[in-house]
Parts: C-alpha cells; structure tokens; sequence
C-alpha cells in the first residue's frame, strides 16, 4: 500500500476532519501550451501521470517513535509507536525516530491513519483560495503559502499540482 506523508502540522486537522484535500507539486513540472481550451500536457500523449489514483486507499505517514523490541521482535512497550504531533518526544522507552518519509504501515494510527482517494486532478496554484486553503487544513490561504514556500522553497502561483480530495477510512 502506498504512503502519503501529511506534515506534523497538519495532523490535528487531519484527525479532526478538517484536512480533507492535499496538494503535491507535480516534479518535474510539464511543459504546456493552451490548445481547445485547456493545457497541452493534458492531451493524451502528454498526460503526466498522478502518484495516487480515485478509489485508491493510502495509510497516512507521519513522524513518530518506535519503542525497541525483545529477541522475538515483540515490543518492549505500549503502545509500540507515539507520534511527534501528539508531542512525543525521543526516550528510554521509544529510542526510534522514524521521519513520515520512512514511517511503515503497521505503525500508521488505529483512527485516521488510512485514506481513500477520492478525487484527483491537476491545476496550478493560482487557483488557491481561502476556501481550498481550508479544505487543505489551514486558517487562511496566507499560512497555506507561508508552509508551501517553506516545504518547496518559494510559492510560485503558476507551479502546477495534483489536488487530491481525501476521505477518512
């Protein structure tokens, strides 16, 4: 099963039903002309391809802890994971810091640790708006592009993305 990593920001909103959309910058970005009314790279020989498909369930990938294990591999604690947005920190009981990049399945959360994919379609950011801001998790459509400046290094309105709309399982 396929991952999708949401930052440690954005877990509260993800778990409280208030994250429900995700944006991930298409890499590299398409070459594109406007022809019948919509981009080149759309038409079918030019399509790029999204990460995740509708229908699609992912386990939700954030940074947690790991306790350690015995000889058997059973875990030397309970729970065997905490997760850093519910503030665990590093200790004696959970020495493992696993980045959301390398976070397993099995150590996804019980409640709101898999989506399903519902929709999926590419735009560029210029259609951002208080609105989607919200849906991606966030008070306003400012904090939206102060976080995506900060994850990708600028916010550039013309990039293009995959939005995706999620939905707890």
């Amino acid at each position: 099963m396929k991952g999708l990593v949401i930052c440690q920001q954005l877990i509260p909103a993800w778990l409280e039903g208030r994250k429900t959309v995700t944006r991930r910058l298409m890499n590299p970005q398409p070459q594109y002309q406007w022809a019948e009314g919509k981009p080149a790279f759309m038409q079918a020989e030019h399509t790029p391809k999204p990460r995740y498909r509708p229908g699609e369930t992912v386990y939700i990938k954030e940074s947690c802890y790991i306790c350690g294990s015995d000889s058997d591999g059973a875990p030397l604690a309970e729970p065997p994971v905490v997760y850093r947005a519910d503030g665990a920190m590093k200790s004696d009981e959970y020495p493992h810091f696993r980045s959301s990049l390398f976070m397993p399945e099995w150590a996804a959360r019980k409640e709101g640790g898999h989506a399903l994919i519902v929709s999926v379609r590419p735009e560029q950011l210029t259609g951002m708006t208080g609105v989607e801001a919200r849906l991606e998790g966030f008070e306003s459509l400012d904090e939206f592009m102060e976080l995506w400046a900060e994850l990708h290094g600028e916010y550039n309105y013309k990039s293009w993305v995959w939005r995706s709309e999620l939905e707890k399982k």
